[in-house]
């Protein structure tokens, strides 16, 4: 909270995400696809599903500094946060796959 450098790449990590890199599934699930020579990858490794909680941890940080950011960042959380669950609960074993693949779109 005390170094502005770090809120400063908090910001621009998170909108970059934003702006190039989040995708909603055609049945509704947000995911953070990948990016490999220029090109957009419609797939969600399962290690993104950390982002959810600096997300969280984010939007708690910027609550009294910038209200409205921090409920977006909290509500993009969730939405994350149920894609990873939904990695899980989709799969017969109850264990997540390395990556799931996103139809483009």
């Amino acid at each position: 909270r005390s170094e502005p450098r770090y809120l400063r790449m908090y910001r621009e990590i998170v909108l970059g995400v934003r702006e190039a890199l989040l995708f909603t599934s055609d049945d509704g699930l947000a995911y953070v696809a990948e990016m490999a020579n220029g090109r957009v990858v419609h797939k969600m490794d399962h290690l993104a599903c950390f982002f959810p909680g600096l997300l969280a941890l984010g939007s708690q940080q910027l609550r009294d500094l910038d209200p409205t950011l921090a409920q977006a960042d909290l509500e993009l959380a969730k939405q994350l946060a149920a894609t990873c669950y939904q990695m899980y609960a989709r799969q017969q074993t109850g264990v997540a796959p390395e990556f799931m693949r996103f139809a483009a779109g």
